[in-house]
C-alpha cells in the first residue's frame, strides 16, 4: 500500500509559499524559453533556415519544426517520469533546465541555411527536439513540488501559482522579441532575433541557483523511507491505471493546445494574410498579464468548490466565447485583434489553472511523478500541430475562419468532457470518492 499524503508533517506557511514561488521562477523561464520558438517559427525560421520561394510552405516547414517538439514530449515523459518518481522532483527539476538552456541558447548561435544549407533545419529540429524533452518533465515536477508541500485545503491556489510560468514565459519571450522587431528588418533577420536565445544562457544559470535551494518534498521523502518507490514507474501506471493516463491528456487538452492556438497559429495566420503581426503579439502580453491576475484567483474558487467544477462551468464559457475570438481577429484590425486575444487568456485559464490539481487526484502517490507527465506530454501531440492543423484548415477553406471556430470549440468540449468523467471517478491520491470535488465552504481533504 502506498503511503497517504496526509501522514507527513505539515510544512508552516511561509516556507510553502517560499517553495511555490520558486517552482514558479523556474517553469516561467523554462517556459520562455519553450514559447520563444514558437513565435520565432511563425515570425522569423522560415525565412533564416528555409530555402523556398513559397512562403506559405516555408511557414509550413517552420511550424513542423516546432510540432517536432511535441512529438519528443512523450519519450521525455517516460524518461522523466522515472528520474521524478524514483530519484525525486527536485534532481527531475535540475535535468530539465539544463537541458532547456542549452537547446535555446544553441539556436541562437546556429548558422542560417544561406551559411551551412541543409545542415541548418537539421539542427534546429534537433535543437527543438531536446526543447521538447526538456518540457515533458518541467511542468510536472514544478507542479508536485508546490502540491506535495501544500496544506490540504490549499492544493489548487499553490498549484495555480506553478500555472504562472506560463503567462511569465509568454510575456518575457513576447516581451523580448518585440524589442528586437524594433530593430531594421535587415538587422533583425541576421542578428537581432538571436538575442532573446541567447539570453537563455543567463537565465538558466539563475535557474540552477534557484533550485539547488529547494529541498526534496516531504511525500516524495516518506515515499523512500517506507520503500514505496517503484523501480519502473512509467510501466506501472500502465499496468494498474492505462485508462487514467488517457483520461488525464483531455483534462489538459485545451489548457497547452490553446495556447497555441492564440499565440503561434494567430501570428502565422495574421502574417499569412500580409498584416503585421504585432498586434498579436501584443496581445499575448496584454493577454498573458490578465492571465497573471485571474489564475491565482480561479485556484483559490478550485479550493473553495472544486477543481473539476470550475473547469467545466469555464468550459462552457470558453465554448460560448470562440466565435467571438475568431471573427473579431479576422477583421484585421489591430483593436479588435487585441481586445479578442487578450481577453481570450482570462477564459481557457479557466481549463488551466486547476487542471494540476485535478491530475493529481487520478493519480496514487507513489505514481504522480509519472501520470502528471504522461498525461500532459501525450495531450502535447496533438497541441504541437494545432498551429499546422489550424492554418491547413485555413488553407482548404478558402479563407473561411468558421473550421477554425469548430477546431478550437472541438478541443475545448473534449477537455469538458474528460473533466466530468474524472470528476466520477474515484481519487486514487487520497481514496476519496471523487477526483477533483469539493463540497461548497469545506477544505479538500
Amino acid at each position: 500500500m502506498s503511503a497517504s499524503p496526509s501522514t507527513t508533517a505539515p510544512v508552516a506557511e511561509a516556507s510553502v509559499r517560499r517553495i511555490a514561488w520558486a517552482a514558479f521562477v523556474g517553469n516561467a523561464l523554462e517556459w520562455y524559453d519553450f514559447f520563444l520558438y514558437g513565435t520565432a517559427a511563425a515570425a522569423v525560421f522560415q525565412q533564416v533556415f528555409f530555402a523556398s520561394d513559397d512562403m506559405a510552405q516555408a511557414t509550413v516547414l517552420s511550424l513542423l519544426t516546432f510540432a517536432a517538439g511535441f512529438l519528443s514530449r512523450p519519450l521525455g515523459a517516460i524518461v522523466f517520469s522515472h528520474v521524478g518518481d524514483r530519484y525525486g522532483r527536485r534532481t527531475a527539476l535540475l535535468i530539465t533546465l539544463i537541458l532547456m538552456g542549452v537547446c535555446t541558447g544553441g539556436i541562437g548561435l546556429l548558422p542560417g541555411y544561406a551559411a551551412i544549407g541543409i545542415t541548418a533545419p537539421i539542427l534546429l529540429l534537433l535543437f527543438r527536439v531536446g526543447q521538447g524533452l526538456s518540457a515533458s518533465g518541467e511542468w510536472t515536477g514544478a507542479t508536485l513540488l508546490a502540491i506535495e508541500y501544500a496544506p490540504p485545503h490549499r492544493r489548487s491556489f499553490y498549484a495555480s501559482i506553478v500555472q504562472l510560468g506560463s503567462p511569465a514565459g509568454t510575456i518575457a519571450s513576447s516581451g523580448a522579441f518585440m524589442l528586437v522587431m524594433m530593430l531594421p528588418r535587415d538587422e533583425f533577420l541576421s542578428w537581432g532575433w538571436r538575442l532573446p536565445f541567447l539570453a537563455a544562457f543567463v537565465l538558466v544559470a539563475i535557474g540552477i541557483w534557484i533550485r539547488l535551494r529547494i529541498e526534496e518534498t516531504p511525500e516524495f521523502r516518506e515515499l523512500v523511507a517506507e520503500a514505496e518507490v517503484e523501480s519502473y514507474p512509467a510501466l506501472q501506471i500502465f499496468r494498474e491505471v492505462p485508462g487514467r493516463v488517457l483520461l488525464g491528456a483531455g483534462v489538459y487538452l485545451i489548457g497547452m493546445a490553446g495556447y497555441f492556438f492564440l499565440t503561434t497559429f494567430m501570428i502565422a495566420w495574421v502574417s499569412s494574410k500580409g498584416q503585421d503581426p504585432a498586434p498579436v503579439i501584443g496581445s499575448s502580453i496584454v493577454g498573458a498579464l490578465l492571465q497573471l491576475v485571474v489564475t491565482p484567483v480561479y485556484g483559490r474558487l478550485a479550493d473553495r468548490f472544486g477543481s473539476a467544477r470550475v473547469m467545466i462551468v469555464g468550459g462552457f464559457a470558453t465554448l460560448a466565447y470562440a466565435p467571438v475570438l475568431f471573427t473579431l481577429v479576422n477583421t484585421g484590425v489591430p483593436a479588435l485583434i487585441l481586445v479578442a486575444l487578450a481577453l481570450a487568456p482570462v477564459f481557457v485559464a479557466t481549463l488551466y489553472a486547476p487542471a494540476g490539481a485535478l491530475l493529481s487526484d487520478l493519480f496514487p502517490a507513489r505514481l504522480q511523478y509519472s501520470g502528471l507527465a504522461l498525461s500532459t506530454n501525450l495531450t502535447s501531440v496533438v497541441a504541437g500541430f494545432v498551429p499546422t492543423i489550424g492554418f491547413a484548415l485555413w488553407n482548404a477553406s478558402n479563407g473561411s475562419y468558421w473550421p477554425l471556430v469548430g477546431f478550437f470549440m472541438l478541443l475545448t468540449a473534449l477537455t469538458v468532457l474528460s473533466v466530468w468523467i474524472a470528476s466520477r471517478s474515484r481519487n486514487l491520491r487520497t481514496g476519496a470518492e471523487t477526483a477533483g470535488i469539493a463540497v461548497r465552504g469545506e477544505p479538500v481533504e
